[in-house]
């Protein structure tokens, strides 16, 4: 994952091994500002803005993490994973330390968009 100014300037790689092929994405700022959520292959990451202290805040919970969405006072992380293997989405979730997670979903709601509301 790289991170760079908005004119494109000052790019500069914050996570990943250019030797290791795990792949990174979804990532959001939280709106403090203070920290960024990935998903890195089934997991949820945290880390700074600078790229240091990158936590694995979940434990292989799904198959496939697709994304993650703040709350609105950046103190919960909502995501849900995919169907690759064929098992049903699940919406989870949790603190942003990865304790407390909780399912709230169980593919009912995944075709249709979801947002914090304040």
């Amino acid at each position: 994952m790289y991170l760079m100014n908005a004119d494109g300037t000052n790019k500069r790689q914050v996570t990943g091994d250019p030797s290791n092929e795990t792949s990174e994405y979804g990532a959001s700022y939280s709106p403090d500002g203070k920290t960024i959520a990935y998903s890195r292959s089934s997991d949820v990451y945290t880390m700074n803005p600078d790229g240091t202290n990158q936590i694995n805040r979940t434990s292989h919970i799904s198959d496939h993490v697709v994304f993650s969405i703040w709350s609105p006072n950046s103190k919960k992380i909502m995501f849900h994973n995919g169907l690759s293997t064929g098992t049903p989405n699940k919406m989870y979730i949790m603190n942003v330390d990865g304790s407390n997670l909780q399912i709230f979903d169980n593919g009912k709601l995944m075709n249709n968009p979801i947002a914090w509301i304040r």
